[in-house]
């Protein structure tokens, strides 16, 4: 049962790379600079979801590891996140949680998208909905991060020149029970290759969880980022020590200082369809 599972999780993910390396085929890829890093929700810092969108027809893989300092067990994440409009990303994720005292894993497989509102509020920069599922055939259960458990919410982005603020307004479901999902976190770009961050999450996991997590994320190369989280986790009979490590590759070039507009009011990509128009507007003159 367990083979079938990885077999059907394989044949996904691979109609998902073939998917994203045409549109690259096509030419829709070019030119895009990549500003967010994250591992969890595909888009973020560590948990956190973002407002950022994988650009169009572009693509972004991470590997990481979780490392729980007081238990001898951890979590082991891939995820795979592309571009399909510059307001629309899905992504994929697999990842296998150790259990204490024990050689096997609870594999999980888990699917997400989000969709960013092209309208503009005062006082904001932007805002998106996110959603994101995960399941399992295992019959265990892990009280770090269940397997089978769906979240869903709008994320608020506040852009403030010299530093981003972000916040989540959300619902958890798990065991036909529903509780409030919150975040906030503030992400400091320090340089092109660095940026710095911290984020809390109340109700990922179960309710009245909590989690704070800081983040370094780190380019090392044009396409790879780096990236360390230590975080605190406090769940209902337990507190526990984190540190997150991993790898992001992507297909558009890496920069944490997103280019801004002219009024300063957000990231400012622009897409094929409006390169075409200017170059035609050029040619009427």
């Amino acid at each position: 049962m367990h083979t079938m599972s990885l077999k059907k999780i394989s044949v996904v993910i691979f109609f998902f790379c073939v998917s994203i390396a045409n549109g690259k085929q096509n030419g829709n890829g070019n030119g895009y600079i990549f500003s967010e890093q994250g591992m969890m929700s595909g888009t973020g810092l560590t948990f956190l979801p973002t407002v950022a969108i994988t650009p169009n027809a572009n693509f972004r893989v991470h590997f990481g590891r979780m490392q729980l300092t007081n238990e001898r067990r951890g979590i082991n994440v891939m995820t795979m996140s592309g571009g399909f409009s510059s307001h629309l990303e899905a992504y994929l994720k697999l990842s296998a949680e150790q259990q204490t005292q024990s050689p096997f894993s609870i594999l999980s497989f888990g699917f997400g998208g989000k969709f960013r509102i092209p309208i503009t509020l005062p006082f904001v920069e932007k805002i998106a909905v996110w959603y994101e599922s995960s399941m399992s055939e295992d019959i265990r259960r892990s009280e770090m991060y269940p397997p089978n458990i769906t979240r869903s919410g709008a994320i608020v982005s506040l852009d403030m020149n010299t530093f981003r603020i972000v916040s989540l307004f959300g619902a958890c479901q798990y065991k036909n029970n529903v509780n409030p999902l919150l975040g906030g976190g503030i992400v400091i770009p320090v340089f092109p290759s660095l940026h710095l961050g911290i984020e809390y999450l109340r109700g990922y996991s179960q309710q009245s969880s909590q989690l704070v997590v800081a983040n370094v994320a780190t380019k090392i190369f044009s396409n790879v980022g780096f990236y360390i989280n230590p975080g605190y986790i406090q769940l209902p009979s337990r507190t526990l020590w984190s540190i997150v490590a991993g790898f992001s590759l992507t297909s558009a070039e890496i920069n944490f200082l997103p280019v801004t507009n002219g009024n300063g009011n957000g990231i400012k990509i622009p897409t094929i369809e409006e390169l075409e128009k200017i170059s035609q507007e050029e040619n009427r003159k």
